[in-house]
């Protein structure tokens, strides 16, 4: 599984489309502001006063929330190879070395006969 580490929760509020985009059209050009959101502001403050309550982040259970909390991501960033993958091969034709991957989803589930091979 990819997950994109640098956009922590500091980062989300300092690059955020959110915290840094709506803030400057809200304070430096409100015709922008009204058409990014086709709201005008007053409007747009009314409403999301409104409904704050119920979108506000909770406890949420996304993928990279699950993932991080896994015995999977314990084992393939465990130095001592508990899964015993294999060590990553040049292709044919090659000699850079190229690391494995594990894909799965819900149609292509990751499970115990799972085997870890190069795509071919």
């Amino acid at each position: 599984m990819w997950v994109r580490k640098w956009l922590s929760e500091k980062r989300r509020e300092r690059y955020g489309h959110y915290s840094t985009l709506l803030n400057e059209l809200k304070t430096e050009d409100e015709k922008a502001f009204c058409n990014y959101t086709r709201l005008p502001r007053g409007l747009y403050d009314e409403v999301l006063q409104r409904v704050k309550g119920r979108i506000e982040k909770k406890d949420t259970c996304n993928d990279a929330s699950i993932y991080n909390g896994s015995e999977l991501k314990e084992g393939l960033e465990s130095p001592n190879n508990i899964f015993n993958l294999p060590e990553e091969k040049s292709l044919p034709g090659d000699d850079v070395p190229v690391p494995y991957y594990i894909i799965g989803d819900n149609a292509f589930g990751i499970n115990k006969s799972s085997q870890t091979q190069p795509f071919q």
